[in-house]
């Protein structure tokens, strides 16, 4: 199962109705993409049942190239209201009654949505995707044995040759 799927399921068991992520550790868990963070809102927004990026249009190009999940563009003349907007018709969460945020976004990203939103109950991402995060499949698992294995090698070798320096002495 896809990590967007295990994230809708999630977001379905623990009654969210919007998941909202900004640039950063959990948007490239969940998808891939490390899209450049800066003043300008991008926010990849996942309802139970679709998902889509508010994607500044200086970005869109590149970041078209990495996902099929739709975007809706916005430029600095006109502002993301508008496209964010769409945006939650589109997914259908004009009417989100519970969402959660991406707690590393920047303030004011949390803000557009949480203006956008002004009914809903708010929390952090803790329930979803930081609870999908902990959970290792057999992949991430075998990553994680192999990168402590390095580490111990390079500290026997280190110990190893600190004991041969000083035996020099």
């Amino acid at each position: 199962m896809s990590r967007l799927l295990q994230l809708q399921s999630q977001m379905q068991t623990e009654s969210i109705d919007l998941v909202a992520l900004g640039p950063g550790a959990h948007l490239r868990w969940l998808t891939g993409m490390h899209p450049h963070g800066d003043e300008r809102p991008l926010l990849l927004c996942v309802t139970p049942k679709d998902a889509a990026f508010l994607m500044p249009v200086l970005e869109a190009d590149s970041a078209g190239r990495h996902t099929d999940i739709p975007f809706f563009t916005w430029s600095d003349e006109d502002g993301p209201g508008a496209a964010f907007a769409q945006l939650l018709q589109a997914v259908g969460a004009t009417q989100a009654g519970s969402i959660a945020v991406d707690e590393t976004m920047r303030a004011d990203f949390a803000g557009l949505v949480q203006d956008a939103l002004p009914q809903a109950d708010r929390q952090f991402g803790a329930s979803t995707v930081g609870a999908l995060r902990l959970r290792k499949d057999a992949r991430e698992f075998e990553a994680l044995k192999k990168v402590a294995l390095i580490g111990d090698d390079a500290m026997r070798r280190a110990w190893s040759d600190m004991r041969v320096g000083m035996a020099e002495r």
